[in-house]
């Protein structure tokens, strides 16, 4: 039986500094095309630059942030910028000695996310824990108070 074509074939990822080399080991595994911030920038690179990197280069940002859900709500995450541009973002969250694992286990699942935001237009935004996963197709409504959402 011949070998199965890798699932992330395609990909482009940028993996952030906060996150374990091994993590892009794991995405270039399974067929992505990675860089390493660690290996491709001078250290302390600015986070901005990094996201302006990775909309130019239509790079999927992997990082390990654990403030992610304080920190959800800051700019850089209200993107609504289609998968098809190739940008988006998959966050971890949690025991960094367990993302390796984690994301072997869920590669079938981000490929299936990202065919169908493909597929539809959306973005590409997942946030992975050690017993849970998100994916956030649109941004994060903002209520100001006094107003109603937009129906």
């Amino acid at each position: 039986m011949p070998d199965a074509e890798p699932i992330l074939l395609g990909w482009r990822v940028i993996v952030d500094a906060n996150a374990k080399n091994e993590v892009g080991d794991v995405f270039q595994e399974a067929g992505a095309d990675v860089v390493w911030v660690t290996r491709s920038f001078d250290e302390g690179f600015p986070d901005a630059d990094i996201d302006e990197f990775a909309r130019n280069e239509g790079r999927i940002i992997v990082g390990h942030d654990q403030r992610f859900l304080q920190s959800v709500q800051r700019r850089m995450f209200q993107f609504d910028i289609p998968v098809t541009s190739g940008y988006g973002r998959i966050m971890l969250s949690g025991r960094e000695e367990r993302q390796p694992d984690r994301l072997r286990e869920l590669l079938p699942f981000l490929a299936l996310c990202h065919r169908w935001a493909l597929a539809t237009q959306h973005r590409y935004l997942v946030t992975i824990g050690d017993n849970w996963i998100r994916f956030d197709d649109k941004p994060i409504a903002r209520v100001i108070r006094g107003e109603r959402p937009a129906q």
